[in-house]
Order: structure tokens, then C-alpha cells, then sequence
């Protein structure tokens, strides 16, 4: 009986990590100015995608904060962009609902599911992605540590 309830709590989370419907895009959900990607070019910019709806999510996002944010936001660009609308509870890292930021727009590929991440260079080309969280925040590190070492 624990273990049918366990694989019923189980399934109901990685359900709530999928991608939230889209809300529509209105100006109140923007940081001031535009968070554009040529506001983001200049340095190497890490996009964050996260839902406050999606628990694994949460957690990964005060991860982020302390293991990423940290330690490079000096050095690179930093966003989450938060897909449900609603806000994380962190001091810092800039939080934004904007629709335009999109996975498939800036990649190409389809990615449903949060957290999710890319990786751009100072030009703003995609160095690399992260869907559902497959590659995990030491990954980052060492594509970070990489591109400041050949200067991108």
C-alpha cells in the first residue's frame, strides 16, 4: 500500500513539472525594460526556466541561487524565467515571466518540462541546453569555467 501511494505522489509531481499553459503576455509580468536576449548579449547568459508550481523546480532554484548565483553573477548574465507567473522567494537573481524568452525559440528544440536551462555565449549563440533537468548545476560549472577560459 506505501508504495502505490508513493508511485501516485510521485506521478502527480513530475505532472506538475511539466510546462504550464502559456499565460497570455501582458506588461505587468515583465521586469522594467525588456529582457530581450540583445539586452543579455555581451557577456556568456544562463536562462533558467522554472515553475514556483512545480516542487522539483522550487528546490532547484535555491540551488541555483547559491551554487550558480553566487559564485558567477558577476561574470555572466543570470535569469529565471518563470514560466506560471509567479515569483520564488530568492534575494537577488532576476525573475522574470516573459513569454518571449522561449526554449524552442532561442534552441529550436521542443522542450515541456522545468527546470530547464540554456547556456548562450557572449554573442548570445547557444552553447549548450539542459531539458528537465537532465544536466545538473556542476555540469554548468565546468561550461562556465570553459568559457571564460577561451574568453567567449
Amino acid at each position: 500500500m506505501k508504495k502505490i501511494i508513493f508511485i501516485i505522489i510521485t506521478c502527480l509531481l513530475l505532472i506538475s513539472c511539466a510546462t504550464q499553459p502559456k499565460i497570455e503576455e501582458k506588461e505587468d509580468n515583465k521586469i522594467t525594460g525588456e529582457a530581450t536576449l540583445d539586452f543579455l548579449k555581451g557577456k556568456p547568459t544562463l536562462i533558467f526556466f522554472a515553475s514556483t508550481s512545480c516542487p522539483i523546480s522550487t528546490k532547484k532554484v535555491y540551488e541555483f541561487e547559491w551554487k550558480i548565483w553566487d559564485k558567477y553573477k558577476d561574470k555572466i548574465n543570470v535569469l529565471i524565467n518563470v514560466i506560471d507567473g509567479g515569483r520564488f522567494n530568492i534575494k537577488e537573481v532576476p525573475q522574470v515571466t516573459d513569454m518571449t524568452i522561449d526554449f524552442f525559440d532561442i534552441t529550436g528544440n521542443v522542450c515541456d518540462y522545468v527546470p530547464s536551462w540554456i547556456l548562450l555565449n557572449s554573442k548570445g549563440e547557444v552553447i549548450d541546453t539542459s531539458c528537465g533537468g537532465e544536466k545538473d548545476f556542476d555540469y554548468i560549472e565546468r561550461e562556465l569555467n570553459r568559457l571564460s577560459i577561451i574568453g567567449n
